[in-house]
């Protein structure tokens, strides 16, 4: 017999919803802005050279060319493969950061599945396992494997944050600009990344307490003990207890008659 651990069971969906944020987060920040590499998309072939070589006082270091009608980057071998908003810089090596994010990226992939396993196995744990089984250790353990990942991540993308506020995503860049809109994009993206962060890291912690706290390894469900306050087995099978054998007695007769 079990009852519902409505605590613990709060506890891992807030942590799985943090989790869904931080992987969900952390791929727009990649695709968007770390893995990005190519800063003149954006303009049409009219628009290429005016504006997306605006920042360059000598046209032969744009990046940007006009081919067959749109605005394209030259090749990595020219212009080593970093952030766009770092090829929109002269003087700044942002290659580093590329090498980072693509870390980074792994590690949040990494860790999305890891998430969508924890709900998986969580769900079997729920309803269909009692609160115990295979299900519920799978839970703990992709939980302790995702904590590694997701903290590695966390770790790596402060970095990327600490390197680029002073270059690529700098806060100093003309209100307007496009320098600015980048930064502002990335660094919006970046705080909500943290946030959701720490708090699947925090929850998690919990959750793994949580679970080797309980004696009986249940954390879904509280487990009802069959022993005693001494520790000794109850006897499930005792006869009733009726009080008086007196007084039941009499009642038979009483109804007897």
């Amino acid at each position: 017999m079990c009852s519902v651990n409505v605590v613990a069971q709060a506890i891992y969906f807030t942590m799985i919803l943090a989790g869904l944020t931080y992987s969900i987060g952390s791929g727009f920040l990649a695709t968007d802005h770390l893995l990005d590499v190519n800063p003149c998309a954006a303009y049409a072939s009219d628009d290429c050279l005016e504006y997306a070589c605006q920042n360059y006082t000598n046209g032969e270091l744009c990046p940007c060319y006009v081919d067959e009608r749109e605005c394209q980057y030259k090749s990595s071998s020219e212009y080593p493969l970093m952030p766009k908003a770092c090829k929109a810089l002269q003087g700044v090596d942002g290659q580093d950061l590329y090498e980072r994010g693509i870390e980074f990226t792994t590690l949040v992939f990494i860790s999305s599945v890891l998430v969508l396993g924890k709900f998986l196995s969580g769900m079997f744990a729920c309803p269909f396992c009692g609160g115990h089984g295979v299900a519920e250790g799978i839970t703990f353990l992709l939980a302790l494997v995702d904590l590694i990942f997701v903290g590695a991540s966390y770790v790596i993308l402060w970095f990327i944050r600490t390197k680029g506020v002073n270059t690529c995503y700098s806060e100093n860049f003309p209100i307007g600009s496009e320098r600015d809109d980048e930064a502002v994009e990335f660094n919006t993206k970046f705080w909500v990344i943290m946030i959701s962060g720490a708090v699947d890291i925090v929850l998690t912690v919990i959750f793994l307490v949580l679970y080797g706290s309980t004696l009986d390894i249940r954390l879904f469900h509280h487990g009802h003990s069959n022993n005693d306050e001494e520790g000794q087995p109850l006897n499930t099978f005792a006869p009733m207890d009726f009080g008086d054998e007196s007084v039941f007695a009499k009642k038979k007769i009483l109804y007897k008659f």
